[in-house]
């Protein structure tokens, strides 16, 4: 039985990956660049918003209208942001399916 080195690829691919110079350019690095939108408001904003908003209305909260979502995260104790999002969504009676139909409405 033949005992061989650990590389994990053919002798031409390790000693490419072995040199430094190879290594400074690989891949490309936008040091957190946030995309924006077309309204100006970044992409990760966005996500944040909706996470925030998703971490205190649970799917089984659905379908519910505007006020019962608002008394089930007064009962998570959601944050003033959550409750700040929640009061932009307007009081016509609609109901929400999900927390991306809601997201629709307050965006």
């Amino acid at each position: 039985m033949s005992h061989q080195q650990a590389a994990k690829h053919g002798p031409a691919i390790d000693d490419a990956l072995t040199n430094p110079r190879r290594q400074s350019s690989a891949g490309t690095h936008h040091r957190e660049r946030p995309e924006e939108d077309p309204t100006g408001e970044t992409v990760a904003d966005d996500v944040a918003l909706r996470s925030e908003l998703a971490r205190f209305l649970e799917p089984s909260a659905f379908p519910a209208n505007i006020d019962e979502l608002r008394a089930l995260a007064g009962r998570h104790h959601a944050t003033d942001t959550v409750v700040a999002l929640l009061d932009r969504a307007p009081d016509d009676g609609s109901v929400y399916h999900t927390v991306e139909e809601l997201w629709d409405v307050l965006a």
